[in-house]
């Protein structure tokens, strides 16, 4: 069955007088540093443009320095194509089926209903140990069931203005995105796009005892303009410096590339390149077991399945796609070339050209000709596929920047005084004007505290790279510690989801502030102020500030996904959050205790500015955002209580897909659906 969803906190940054180093000392570890050292770093006053007000296009796109870069990359135009085809292939993914896209395909997000909830998988609490998924979904009847707009938001109070009046409403579920059926990867068929997999009893996603597809445990954030994210993910476990091999950067030092020292011969080395969390980003989904992968599948598999298959063959791409035009196969599905004559094009030679190969990750000789490898015996190319698929996603995604907004053309910037002005105001409505003044003033609406800068996000490398932690008074009046960019807004309470208070798999902290707690992170932008185990971290519930462009087309929001319109966002920040007095100790201080006291007609022009931040060419899919066809699930045939089981793959249920036209460079003829406009 299918449908065609196409048709139908730092200081004031008003205050010229931030203190900054005179110069941005590289990030150290404490090792053998000793405290006076540290202390006796000097502090001089700034200028006040650490973080300009401007338009987004006025600033240049984040990237690895290029003499590092070149090193890698040999044409950034062909990492490019590669990036975009990997982006959106459905064969990525272990079924054949899910492809990154797949929860990213308009305005970089997922706007689908069905089967989209999540019971709140990330919280540790009694219910998760109860089978019956039944007991533990409140917003919807469980698994394979639809959210509706009047589902939301999930937590509902008699006045919306008023955190403290009756509570109507709660429910910790999470509006997430659908992966894949619960299942063990047993290995790969040359030349075939899908899996071996054995069906797992899902206790969770199931109905009547067959699977359903798993749900994500937070909601989808955009990858439009992500490119600027210092850190990525809503938790910030994708590092700014890229691996070659996982999200954890420098936070996970057993990764190793594999780089040629001969025609014949590699060495495993560490490599870190910096400004990509992108590419740290990109190289989760594909090992994550519910998001795009069987258990325990691996990147050199991930790569022989890929290698030598068509890019996209199962999916049409239009003849004028901005990137992959050139290149569409007689047919119009697929590329002319495999992926492995992509990989040769976009990356330096010594990351794939040698004939050794890499058994259980040491370095070994060659395979005779027509020998069959043994277990855990991958060849050079296969052995990097991950650092192939993370740079050249990362290539493509800086490609995804939008800087022709209203807002932008309003040229935003601060005057002599520090006061934020628009230098052109009549690109904006009155209405968005009154909105945009609300959006700087910090005695009003506060916005600018968490989402300034060109992106309009604090979590981006202009200005993290500025002060990697800051300290602030928190909602309990004392001071504490926090990376920049990540706030407890009391959108839930800090048990459920402790977000960048989390840890990697190994058990490092995923903050810098904690971690410099440990010794393990030296921060020059504390001005010889040392982070010591005696400060308060208030780094749990935090979660990273998005950036707002494109909001309009972006619900539902938060990374609970539990509220479905602007004017809802805007209550939350009037009332003062939800869990203000649950999350005291971590909450934001510009939190308000008493709310923000906005009348209607302030709310409404907060929104109407909000909207001012949206880019027509993401609303009608132009290039740069134009793409591939992409088919994905849109729950399971059935509903709530009853699914029919696959017979091609026993235990699961049959899908019920949704075609995404292929769109070229000139866009759809009628804006693309969003969330809350599309009718199920």
């Amino acid at each position: 069955m299918s449908k065609n969803l196409s048709d139908t906190k730092q200081k004031s940054l008003q205050s010229p007088k931030r203190l900054k180093l005179a110069a941005i000392l590289p990030v150290l570890g404490l090792a053998g540093l000793g405290v006076s050292a540290q202390v006796a770093l000097t502090c001089v006053p700034g200028d006040g443009q650490d973080v300009p007000l401007a338009s987004l296009g006025s600033v240049s796109v984040p990237a690895p320095d290029p003499t590092m870069y070149a090193k890698y990359v040999k044409s950034q135009t062909a990492a490019i194509v590669l990036g975009k085809a990997l982006f959106w292939d459905m064969q990525v993914g272990s079924d054949g089926i899910q492809a990154c896209a797949s929860c990213h395909f308009t305005a970089g997000i997922d706007i689908r209903s069905y089967n989209t909830s999540n019971p709140g998988t990330n919280q540790l609490t009694q219910d998760l140990k109860n089978p019956d998924p039944s007991t533990f979904f409140k917003v919807t009847a469980g698994p394979n069931d639809v959210l509706s707009i009047y589902d939301f938001p999930f937590h509902e109070l008699s006045d919306p203005n008023n955190r403290l009046s009756t509570v109507v409403f709660d429910s910790n579920d999470i509006v997430g995105s659908q992966g894949v059926f619960k299942a063990e990867f047993r290995g790969i068929t040359r030349g075939s796009n899908v899996d071996l997999g054995t069906v797992v009893a899902d206790p969770i996603f199931n109905v009547g005892g067959i699977n359903v597809r798993q749900v994500t445990p937070r909601n989808t954030p955009s990858v439009i303009n992500a490119i600027f994210n210092y850190r990525s993910f809503w938790d910030g476990r994708a590092q700014n410096e890229f691996n070659g091999v996982s999200p954890f950067g420098k936070l996970d030092p057993s990764a190793r590339v594999y780089q040629s020292t001969g025609t014949s011969s590699v060495a495993a080395v560490q490599i870190a390149i910096p400004n990509s969390s992108l590419a740290s980003v990109a190289v989760g989904p594909p090992l994550n077991e519910v998001e795009l992968s069987y258990n325990h599948r691996i990147f050199p598999l991930v790569g022989r399945k890929l290698l030598d298959l068509k890019p996209l063959a199962k999916q049409v791409i239009a003849t004028d796609d901005s990137v992959l035009g050139a290149q569409v196969a007689t047919g119009g599905k697929g590329l002319t070339q495999t992926y492995r004559a992509l990989i040769q094009q976009a990356f330096q030679d010594a990351w794939w050209n040698s004939s050794a190969t890499v058994t259980n990750g040491t370095p070994t000789a060659p395979l005779p000709a027509g020998a069959t490898p043994t277990s855990g015996q991958y060849t050079q190319m296969e052995q990097n596929f991950s650092l192939f698929f993370g740079l050249a996603i990362n290539a493509y995604l800086s490609t995804l920047v939008s800087d022709q907004t209203p807002y932008d053309r309003a040229l935003p910037t601060f005057d002599v005084n520090g006061k934020a002005i628009l230098q052109n105001p009549a690109a904006l409505s009155t209405q968005a004007q009154q909105g945009f003044a609300l959006f700087v003033d910090r005695d009003r609406a506060a916005c600018l505290q968490c989402h300034g800068g060109p992106a309009l996000s604090h979590a981006t490398v202009p200005i993290v790279t500025t002060q990697f932690t800051d300290r602030m008074i928190e909602g309990d009046g004392l001071e504490g510690i926090y990376d920049t960019g990540f706030f407890n807004t009391g959108v839930r309470p800090t048990y459920e989801d402790i977000g960048h208070g989390g840890t990697t798999p190994s058990g490092i902290p995923l903050s810098n502030t904690r971690q410099a707690q440990q010794g393990a992170f030296f921060d020059p932008t504390q001005c010889g102020s040392l982070i010591v185990p005696a400060d308060r971290a208030v780094v749990d519930g935090a979660f990273k500030a998005p950036a707002l462009r494109n909001i309009e087309l972006t619900a539902p929001y938060f990374h609970n996904g539990g509220t479905a319109t602007l004017a809802g966002v805007v209550d939350f920040y009037n009332r003062g959050g939800d869990f203000f007095d649950q999350n005291i100790k971590n909450v934001d201080g510009d939190i308000k205790t008493g709310g923000l006291r906005l009348t209607a007609t302030e709310k409404s022009s907060l929104v109407a500015f909000l909207k001012s931040l949206t880019d027509e060419r993401v609303r009608f899919h132009r290039a740069p955002f134009d793409h591939p066809q992409l088919i994905i699930p849109d729950g399971q045939s059935g509903n709530a209580t009853t699914v029919y089981n696959n017979p091609n793959f026993s235990g699961t249920a049959l899908d019920y897909f949704v075609t995404i036209n292929p769109v070229g460079r000139n866009g759809y003829t009628t804006p693309a659906p969003t969330f809350l406009n599309i009718q199920q």
